[in-house]
């Protein structure tokens, strides 16, 4: 459990290096400076590192998360919560540089997208987690295992679709 609080604090640390990239976006004559340009290349082939990285790591913290404890659950969830808002501004800042022709359009990461649904799936795993150790706790474990029924939703019969726009993938539910 240590390398899981350690992944998620290397996390945190990722995802305000990636908010500190997108802030230096620059602007008027700036913009077209050369030396600004150079320095830009170097700062958004740094954040590719940034973003791989923290896709990487972010995949490892969720498959463990039905071993984590609550506390470090809450703190992945808000992890994960921030990427999903963070996806959509990485995707429009690095289209931003690619139409100022800031590195190579190869040399870009693809940027996962992160569904609202799945964020809502997350929550709803945590609250049912939350109720089933709240009710543990005051020792009435018939309540505990009705809480782990599984629940049918009519979206389980939807077929994921996935859309991609130039380096950025987009994945929703719905019928084919």
């Amino acid at each position: 459990m240590k390398l899981v609080g350690r992944m998620i604090e290397v996390l945190t640390q990722l995802q305000s290096l990636i908010d500190r990239v997108m802030e230096c976006r620059p602007s008027g004559v700036a913009a077209r400076s050369s030396i600004v340009e150079i320095a830009m290349k170097f700062i958004i082939r740094d954040s590719f590192i940034c973003y791989t990285t923290f896709r990487r790591e972010i995949v490892l913290v969720l498959d463990s998360l039905f071993q984590m404890p609550y506390k470090s659950c809450i703190l992945a969830f808000g992890i994960y919560k921030k990427a999903a808002l963070q996806a959509n501004q990485l995707c429009e800042f690095y289209y931003w540089c690619k139409a100022m022709g800031l590195c190579g359009a190869y040399e870009y990461p693809f940027v996962d997208r992160i569904p609202q649904i799945q964020i809502q799936a997350l929550e709803t795993f945590l609250h049912g987690m939350w109720q089933l150790t709240d009710s543990s706790s005051s020792s009435s474990s018939s309540s505990a295992s009705s809480n782990l029924t599984p629940q049918l939703t009519e979206d389980e019969g939807d077929k994921q679709i996935v859309v991609q726009k130039g380096n950025c993938r987009e994945y929703r539910m719905g019928e084919i």
